[in-house]
């Protein structure tokens, strides 16, 4: 793409490069946009230089914004060169009057065509010389400057973005996109046009619920305009409390009382309501924290469902499991165990009658009061380890709505020998 003159032309006339650009600056108050160019035609080369030395006619430009970090050209193209240079030379010098004189400055390095001005350029005009060389004979320097000095460049905006979760108490993260390096950036959180924070994070507060939250970025670098990037508009919208499923504490049994744990609510709720519930349908008035549980909820199975809120979020009801509503059994008797209490022998456990009676009984035989590993029928042969032991058994008798019964009988004597043939024939004779 050819760079567009940002300056207006006008055609030069001979004489010394000093005199010429005098003539410019005079000139000068006719432009009127931001750059031009002094342009020059070449002087005769001197009797004590080679004939042939190049010489240009018609106008030299700049072309180009003459901003920081812009590129300006120094071109040729409205003159011509007489005969064709084999090669050409730049200079660009920094200036405080366009007028190229002994004060102004050489920017080292600068020998290409174009130049990029830099920060320190600021404030400065930019004067541009080119010398062309064609077999072996130099041309008088031809020079073109700007209108004006170098001016700030502009910064290329990032895309500015609020990285998180609008909503209460959510940590917010500033995404300011990506910036040339050196940049200083400075964060303004805004909410309603009022700047409420001026750091990289921002967490909004639950009295900032419901209104409006943009993120503003003002970035600054030496040399350039101060730009300013700007999120979108975001509501801040109320955040979700978490909690864990609450239990009820107590045997839930007719006639007793039991309570709800609250579970764990985060952050923690500021109040908290509960409802008790049977089969699923509200208990009238159970809307406390503890409940005494009425005999006509037998075999329904009981909830609590425990509501937290805190201003800000949005509320959060959690239900417990259900527990089924028991009641004991109306009768339950001790067992009772037949058999003879010797090694061999084989002894039995009587539940007796339960109203009602268990779906389930399980059974557990004891030597000394300690469980006998495996010993869970209703029978139990004796072995020589239970010599000299008293024998016992616990059951436990289960039904649906009613509390598991754990019944354990009396004692045995103590377990003896088996009886032997020899011992039959003595009890015999002693008859």
């Amino acid at each position: 793409m050819n760079p567009t003159p940002l300056g207006d032309t006008h055609r030069a006339l001979a004489g010394s490069p000093l005199s010429i650009a005098r003539r410019w600056r005079a000139q000068a108050s006719l432009a009127a946009i931001t750059l031009a160019a002094t342009s020059l035609v070449a002087v005769p080369a001197s009797a004590a230089e080679t004939a042939d030395a190049p010489v240009f006619t018609g106008i030299a430009k700049i072309y180009g914004r003459g901003a920081v970090d812009t590129v300006l050209t120094f071109d040729e193209r409205a003159g011509a060169w007489s005969p064709e240079p084999e090669s050409r030379a730049y200079t660009w010098h920094l200036s405080d009057d366009a007028l190229l004189d002994a004060s102004d400055v050489l920017i080292e390095g600068a020998t290409d065509a174009t130049l990029t001005p830099l920060p320190e350029h600021l404030g400065k005009y930019v004067i541009g010389t080119v010398v062309a060389t064609a077999a072996g004979a130099t041309s008088e320097p031809v020079t073109a400057a700007t209108f004006e000095p170098v001016t700030p460049g502009q910064l290329v905006a990032g895309h500015v973005r609020i990285l998180g979760t609008v909503q209460v108490d959510s940590l917010l993260t500033a995404d300011p996109g990506t910036w040339p390096e050196g940049t200083a950036l400075a964060y303004r959180w805004v909410i309603n046009d009022r700047v409420v924070a001026r750091t990289p994070t921002f967490t909004p507060l639950a009295t900032q619920e419901t209104k409006l939250l943009r993120l503003s970025v003002e970035v600054s670098k030496e040399g350039y305009y101060t730009q300013t990037g700007q999120s979108s508009i975001e509501q801040i919208v109320k955040a979700t409390l978490t909690t864990t499923t609450p239990q009820i504490d107590g045997t839930v049994v007719v006639g007793g009382r039991v309570s709800a744990t609250t579970g764990h609510f985060s952050p923690e709720a500021t109040t908290l309501k509960y409802q008790w519930r049977a089969n699923g349908e509200l208990i009238p008035g159970a809307t406390s924290r503890s409940y005494r549980i009425q005999p006509g909820l037998h075999g329904d199975k009981l909830t609590v469902t425990v509501k937290g809120d805190r201003p800000g979020y949005n509320p959060k009801s959690v239900m417990s499991a259900a527990s089924v509503v028991a009641r004991p059994f109306g009768r339950a008797p001790h067992p009772i165990i037949s058999g003879t209490p010797r090694v061999g022998q084989t002894l039995t456990a009587h539940r007796g009658t339960w109203s009602p009676t268990p779906s389930v009984t399980t059974y557990q035989w004891l030597a000394e009061g300690r469980p006998i590993t495996g010993a869970t029928s209703r029978t139990y042969q004796l072995t020589r380890a239970e010599h000299g032991k008293n024998i016992s058994v616990e059951i436990v008798g289960s039904r649906y709505a009613y509390l598991p019964t754990t019944r354990r009988s009396a004692a045995t004597t103590t377990v003896g020998w088996a009886v032997t043939t020899a011992d039959q024939a003595r009890a015999q004779l002693t008859d």
